[in-house]
This record gives C-alpha cells, sequence and structure tokens, in this order.
C-alpha cells in the first residue's frame, strides 16, 4: 500500500485538483476544545487529563466524502472490478477514502477519486470518474493517467466492451461504434518524458466508457481529442477512415 500512496501527487495533479487538502483547524475541532475549555473550569478539583480525548468525525466540505478507505482504493489485479457500470454511489464510497463530485457533463453527476491499482508496470494510476444520471444508474466511466505497460489494460477492455484498434499515430487507439457514431474510446500514448525510476509513468491513458445508446455519447473533450489525433477535418466523430485495419502498435 505504501507504494501505491507514492503515486498519489500525480493523481492529484491528473484529475484537475478535484481533492481537497484539509489544512487548520476543522471547525469541529474548534468547538471540541471549546468545549473542553468551559468543562475545566467547572471541574477544578478533577484531572482534565482523565476525560477521553474528543472523538471528531472527518469533515465533508465542498461536495468531498472523506471516510477511513485508503485514498486511491484497495489494490485489484482486474480492471473491471473498477471499470464497469453495476455500481453505486455507496460502494463508491466505501472503497475509497476521498470522493469528489465532478458536474462537468450535462445531466449526469460525477463522483470523481483518485484510482492505483497497484505498483507493476501493468497497473495504472489516476483519476477515475463514475457519472450517474437522475435515477442513479451508471452512464458513463472515466478514467485519466498512466501505466507503464497497456497491454493488460488493453486486453481486458477489449474483451469485456468490444472495443476495436483503429489506425492511428498514437501507441493505441481503441473505439467501439453505436449506429455509426464512437461511443466508447480507449486511447494509449507515449509520454514525451520518461522516468526510469517510475515503473507507471511510460504512457498515458485516456479512457471513456458509455453506455451503447444514441443518447450517451463521447464527451466534447474525448471528441476534441479523437479529432485532432485523426487529424480529418469535417469528419463526424465515429465515422472513422473505411481504410483503418487493426494493427498492433504496442512494442
Amino acid at each position: 500500500m505504501r507504494k501505491e500512496l507514492l503515486y498519489l501527487p500525480i493523481l492529484l495533479a491528473a484529475s484537475g485538483g478535484p481533492y481537497l487538502l484539509q489544512s487548520g483547524k476543522p471547525a469541529a475541532d474548534e468547538e471540541q476544545t471549546s468545549t473542553l475549555t468551559g468543562l475545566s473550569g467547572l471541574m477544578e478539583d478533577e484531572a482534565i487529563d482523565a476525560l477521553p480525548p474528543p472523538t471528531l468525525e472527518p469533515v465533508n466540505r465542498l461536495g468531498t466524502s472523506i471516510t477511513t478507505a485508503p485514498l486511491a482504493g484497495p489494490p485489484t489485479s482486474d480492471f473491471l472490478e473498477v471499470f464497469r457500470f453495476d455500481v453505486t454511489p455507496n460502494w463508491i464510497l466505501q472503497r475509497w477514502g476521498r470522493v469528489t463530485t465532478a458536474l462537468d457533463a450535462p445531466g449526469m453527476q460525477g463522483l470523481r477519486t483518485a484510482l492505483v491499482t497497484g505498483a507493476q508496470p501493468s497497473d495504472v494510476a489516476g483519476s477515475l470518474t463514475y457519472y450517474f444520471d437522475h435515477q442513479q444508474q451508471v452512464k458513463r466511466v472515466s478514467f485519466q493517467g498512466t501505466t507503464g505497460d497497456p497491454q493488460r489494460l488493453v486486453d481486458s477492455l477489449t474483451r469485456a466492451y468490444g472495443l476495436r484498434q483503429k489506425k492511428s499515430l498514437l501507441a493505441g487507439m481503441y473505439v467501439s461504434e453505436w449506429n455509426g457514431t464512437v461511443t466508447s474510446a480507449l486511447r494509449i500514448s507515449q509520454r514525451p518524458l520518461i522516468s526510469s525510476g517510475d515503473n507507471l509513468a511510460t504512457y498515458d491513458v485516456m479512457l471513456e466508457l458509455n453506455l451503447p445508446t444514441d443518447y450517451y455519447q463521447l464527451s466534447p473533450e474525448f471528441q476534441a481529442a479523437l479529432k485532432h489525433d485523426f487529424a480529418l477535418p469535417g469528419q463526424r466523430v465515429g465515422s472513422l477512415p473505411p481504410s483503418a485495419r487493426r494493427r498492433s502498435l504496442i512494442p
């Protein structure tokens, strides 16, 4: 677990700063201190240090939930344990120690957290977001982060979600389509600066899984990334080049 915590600074940067670090003295702490100070005046003949220390509940500020669960979640050898649609808000809050609400998807509410699946090169580290509709059903799963070896992630997601590789200048581009429109995509690119001492920082990973319907499509951010990658002016996202063939670009 200590190894996984080494990647938390990377996760906070990758997630756009959704995590609020505790600083200063919480208001609840001040109230407890004031209460104990008042008691000391009424109990001059008793030993105040005999009182048990006050128990403070975690502070919940600005939509951030803080629990005793691991900040980056428990390690997992199965990516499908986290990249899935059949989860609930309660399951997320129990699994991760810090969860932040995300309102960047119209019509949906996101729950965002840090994710470190392990410390091996084939693991991933980054920011994971589940997007729920008004019925508390997951409609989108989004991840942005890094990995040292993407092949295990690719194998898992292509089997589970039918992603198919497309010709690209990137290290890997995998998409699934619904009625001719790309609804889910996995984008893998080699990082411009690679540190030999960081097992999980060789490739950048951008993943978005949407339920295969006409209503839930790729986010504007991912659509813009696809248009840039394929560099085809006026091309509708989803109608990828017909000449694209499955080809492994990962060494």
